[in-house]
């Protein structure tokens, strides 16, 4: 478990709490390399509103290496490197958030004309173990906190929307393709180039609940639910304040699990159990099958 002021801690099944390792900066994406001991986290460099900067490092043997630095960062504090996954090839996958609202300028020389995108922003990364290869999967996610791998070698992201109000997405990433970001429909948004096709999402959430975490259900203990997905809505909007429920392949939703002030991520634990984490309160709750 990954603090915004830096720390990583373990937590025993008992519920015992040791710090694992600290001196990170809002440590956002927390995952192991399969078959390894190997953790790999994002956190941010150069914490400043304009010109900011992330990086990828990995925790082997209680030594931190950063293996990719100069990521693009941190617009409203927010959009940075996020969630990391280990995809069917053996590869890492990574989110990267877009350094403005809607692909704006926020330059004081040029402030609210259509900005220069970084390569790396806006998009999820594939990057290999080593971090010596580094590529674009696919583009166009505003500020994709959570991303996660099926059964069957989907990927999916989580995508937070601009200020001026559109819906929120989950997605179904597609190799390659383009899936909205800088491209949005508002007064001072920016139109698509002339031949760009953007995929839609797979769903929409309410304006502004803010979608953070995902994880995909691959283990028995939860009858019915192998290969499902489940998603958290952060904010303190309308219909947020939740854990969703998608059907395998994302066609069905619904509500799984409410109660929560902030849930911000989630995972399944090794006993089978959801695991979610409560951003406003610090409290990490478990959702356990009892039975019917």
């Amino acid at each position: 478990m990954a603090t915004m002021t830096g720390e990583v801690y373990i937590i025993d099944e008992s519920g015992n709490i040791e710090l694992y390792v600290d001196g990170f900066i809002a440590p956002a994406g927390l995952a192991f390399q399969p078959g390894t001991d190997r953790l790999f986290i994002t956190s941010r460099v150069i914490d400043t509103f304009v010109d900011g900067e992330a990086k990828l490092a990995v925790i082997e043997d209680g030594v931190v290496t950063d293996l990719i630095t100069g990521l693009p960062c941190c617009y409203v504090a927010m959009h940075s490197a996020n969630g990391i996954a280990f995809g069917p090839d053996g590869y890492g996958y990574m989110a990267v958030g877009g350094r403005a609202d809607h692909g704006e300028s926020l330059a004081a020389d040029n402030y609210g004309e259509q900005d220069q995108l970084h390569p790396y922003e806006a998009s999820i990364l594939r990057f290999s173990p080593d971090g010596t290869q580094i590529e674009v999967y696919a583009r166009g996610f505003r500020n994709s906190y959570g991303i996660a791998w099926d059964g069957e070698g989907r990927l999916y992201a989580t995508d937070n929307m601009p200020d001026f109000g559109p819906p929120e997405e989950f997605n179904l990433v597609v190799p390659g393709a383009e899936h909205g970001y800088p491209w949005f429909d508002c007064d001072t948004c920016f139109p698509a180039p002339a031949g760009v096709e953007i995929v839609p999402p797979l769903h929409t959430f309410v304006p502004h609940s803010a979608p953070t975490g995902v994880t995909t259900y691959l283990d028995d203990d939860f009858p019915g639910y192998y290969n499902s997905i489940f998603v958290t809505l952060w904010s303190a909007f309308p219909e947020a304040q939740r854990v969703v429920w998608f059907s395998p392949g994302g066609e069905d939703m619904a509500t799984f699990a409410t109660g929560f002030a902030a849930p911000i991520n989630l995972t399944v634990g090794p006993d089978g159990a959801l695991y979610v984490a409560d951003w406003a309160t610090g409290i990490i709750f478990r959702i356990a099958y009892t039975g019917e």
